[in-house]
């Protein structure tokens, strides 16, 4: 069983499942990207800030 469930979450079977378990228009979808793309670039702009202040070096 445990093995089965690795091998269900690795593939992604399952986020694909829930993913299409509702219809969502492609107006939906690219908004939903949209917005998932803008909190994804704040978190790194938040994250490079917090290392700056730190004093850690990114390359």
């Amino acid at each position: 069983m445990k093995r089965f469930r690795k091998k269900v979450s690795r593939s992604g079977v399952l986020s694909t499942v829930r993913r299409k378990r509702w219809f969502v228009s492609k107006s939906e979808l690219s908004r939903i990207q949209r917005k998932k793309a803008i909190r994804r670039r704040k978190r790194r702009m938040a994250n490079k800030r917090r290392q700056k202040k730190q004093g850690i070096r990114t390359y």
